[in-house]
C-alpha cells in the first residue's frame, strides 16, 4: 500500500472535486427517484450522508495526512493496540464505519431491487420483509467481524467458540420460543394467509389482525382476540375462509309445505337472493331441492360475498326477506319450529275489510259499477324494510296502495323523490301505454298495502267513465309532482302532496 501514500495530489483532487461533484450530483439524482416513488432513495441516502463523507475522511487522514492503518515498530512487527496512536486509533474508526455503511448500502439496495421486481417474480414476491430484515443483519454482523479481524487485529476464534456454546444453551432456553420465530418465518414465507384474511383453526374462527414472528392474532366475530402461537399454528390445521380473491360461500335450509310447488319455492329464494346487492353474482348463487323430509321439503341456497365477517349479516338479510315474499306468494314455512303454523291458516283481510280500505281511496268509489269485483281482485301484501314493488324499467301490473307504513318513488339516479302514505297510490302514463315504468317503487319500513291488478282497476274505470276522467287527471298531477312542478294540488276529492 505504500504506493498509496506517495500521491497526496490525486488525493487532494478525490477530497476537493470529485467528492462535492459527486454529492451534488447524487442529490439531483436522489431528487428525480424521490419524484418517481424509486425504492432505491433510501439506499442513494446512505451513499450521500454516510459512505462518501467517511470516505473523504479516509482519504485525508490515509493519503494526505499520512496516518498508516497498522504501523509497525523498528523490529518491523505490528504495534499492539494498546501502543497505538490516538490518530491511527480514530483512522481505524473510520475505516469501520466505512465498511459498516457501506455493507448496509449494499444490502438497502438489494431490499430494494427485490421490491421492485416482486410484481414481476412470482418467487420474488413470496421473500418476506422479515427475512430480508434478517439477512440485512447477518451481512452487517459477518462484514463487521471480518473487519474487527482485519482491521483491529482481535483474534475471533475464542469468541466464536464461545459465542457457539452460548448458542447451544440459549437455544435450548428459547426453544420453544424458537420454534414460534421458524415456524413465524415459515408461515410468512408460504404466505398461505395474510392480515385481513378470515381463517378458522381448532376453536377459534375470525378475522386475522397481526402477524408477527411469534403469534398470529385472530380477531372473532363477538370482538374477541385470539392470540395463536405459530408454533401451534403450524402444527394444526387451519382453513383460509375468506380473502380480497376468494370470496366465502354460505349455506341457507329452508323448509317449506310439500303443497308449495318446488318451481315457486326455488324462483321466490332465486329473486330474494337477487335483490340482495351484498350477495356477489359471480359465483352465481344456487338454490337446490335437498331432500324429502318429515318436516317438509328442504331447500338449501349457497350464495358468496366478498368478506366472511358479512356472511351473517347478509344471511340475516335474506331470512327478513324472505319472510315477506314467502308469505306475498303464499308459501308455508314447516320445519319442527313451525309446527304451529303449519296447521294455524294466516291471518288475511276479509271482503268487508278490504271494501272499507279501498273506499276510503279519493280516486275511487264504492258507489261505481263493479267496486265489489274491484274489491275481490284485491290482495294483502306485506313487505319488509327497502323491499322493491317494481323497478325502472319493468311494465306495470300492479298498484300498491298502503294501508300501514309508506313506499318511496325512486328515480334512475337512486334518489328519493316521493313518499306516498296511507290510501295514496302510484300511477302514470306509461300504465295506460303499456310503456316501461320511469320510477322504481319500494317500501320504506315494513308496510302492508292492498295489491290491486292494473287491468282489473281498468276494467272498473271503464264501466265508470267518470272514475276514468278523475285516474286521468290524478296522473298528470303525480307527473307534474315528480317533475318538481306541483307543490300542492286538488283535484276533485283527492289531494296529491308532491315532494
Amino acid at each position: 500500500m505504500e504506493f498509496l501514500y506517495g500521491d497526496r495530489a490525486v488525493a487532494l483532487i478525490c477530497v476537493a472535486i470529485i467528492y462535492p461533484v459527486v454529492t451534488i450530483a447524487l442529490s439531483e439524482f436522489q431528487r428525480v427517484l424521490t419524484r418517481k416513488k424509486s425504492p432505491f432513495v433510501k439506499a442513494l441516502r446512505q451513499l450521500q450522508i454516510t459512505i462518501l463523507p467517511t470516505a473523504a475522511l479516509f482519504i485525508l487522514l490515509t493519503f494526505i495526512a499520512g496516518i498508516q492503518i497498522s504501523p509497525t515498530a523498528t523490529d518491523g512487527t505490528v504495534l499492539p493496540l494498546g501502543a497505538l496512536p490516538l490518530s491511527v486509533i480514530i483512522n481505524k474508526i473510520v475505516l469501520t464505519a466505512f465498511a459498516i455503511f457501506s455493507i448496509n448500502a449494499l444490502v438497502q439496495a438489494l431490499n430494494a431491487f427485490l421490491i421492485s421486481q416482486s410484481d414481476k417474480s412470482t418467487f420474488l414476491s413470496n421473500i418476506p420483509g422479515l427475512l430480508l430484515d434478517l439477512f440485512r443483519v447477518m451481512l452487517v454482523l459477518i462484514g463487521a467481524a471480518i473487519i474487527v479481524s482485519s482491521v483491529w487485529g482481535a483474534d475471533l476464534q475464542g469468541a466464536l467458540v464461545g459465542l457457539g456454546v452460548g448458542g447451544i444453551v440459549l437455544g435450548l432456553a428459547l426453544q420453544d420460543t424458537l420454534s414460534a420465530v421458524f415456524a413465524g418465518l415459515a408461515m410468512v414465507s408460504t404466505r398461505n394467509f395474510k392480515e385481513g384474511d378470515w381463517i378458522k383453526t381448532g376453536d377459534y374462527e375470525g378475522r386475522v389482525v397481526a402477524m408477527d414472528w411469534r403469534c398470529v392474532t385472530i380477531e372473532t366475530e363477538q370482538k374477541i382476540q385470539a392470540v395463536v402461537p405459530n408454533s401451534e399454528l403450524a402444527q394444526s390445521t387451519f382453513v383460509v375462509e375468506s380473502s380480497d380473491t376468494m370470496p366465502y360461500g354460505e349455506e341457507i335450509s329452508l323448509f317449506l309445505s310439500y303443497d308449495d310447488p318446488p318451481e315457486t319455492v326455488i324462483a321466490v329464494i332465486d329473486a330474494v337472493a337477487s335483490s340482495i346487492a351484498d350477495i356477489l353474482k359471480t359465483p352465481v348463487h344456487e338454490v337446490e331441492v335437498l331432500n324429502y323430509t318429515d318436516k317438509g321439503i328442504e331447500y338449501e341456497l349457497m350464495f358468496f360475498v366478498a368478506d366472511r365477517g358479512e356472511a351473517w349479516r347478509v344471511r340475516s338479510d335474506f331470512l327478513r326477506r324472505f319472510w315477506y315474499a314467502a308469505g306475498r306468494a303464499g308459501l308455508r314455512h314447516t320445519g319442527a319450529q313451525n309446527l304451529h303454523f303449519q296447521n294455524v291458516s294466516r291471518a288475511e283481510l276479509n271482503f268487508k275489510e278490504r271494501h272499507s280500505l279501498l273506499a276510503g281511496v279519493d280516486v275511487l268509489t264504492p258507489e261505481g259499477d263493479g267496486f265489489d269485483a274491484l274489491v275481490s281482485a284485491s290482495t294483502q301484501a306485506r313487505f319488509g324494510r327497502h323491499e322493491t314493488m317494481m323497478n325502472a324499467g319493468e311494465k306495470f301490473t300492479h298498484i300498491y296502495i298502503p294501508i300501514e307504513g309508506s313506499l318511496s318513488l325512486i328515480d334512475l339516479k337512486g334518489s328519493v323523490v316521493q313518499s306516498i302514505g296511507i290510501g295514496d297510490f302510484f300511477v302514470s302514463r306509461a300504465f295506460l301505454s303499456g310503456a316501461e315504468s320511469p320510477i322504481t317503487l319500494r317500501s320504506d319500513e315494513s308496510c302492508r298495502a292492498l295489491r290491486l291488478p292494473f287491468q282489473d282497476l281498468l276494467a272498473y274505470t271503464d264501466k265508470n267513465p267518470v272514475l276514468a276522467g278523475r285516474l286521468e287527471l290524478y296522473i298528470e298531477q303525480m307527473e307534474d309532482a315528480l317533475r318538481g312542478r306541483a307543490q300542492y294540488s286538488d283535484v276533485g276529492d283527492f289531494k296529491l302532496s308532491a315532494i
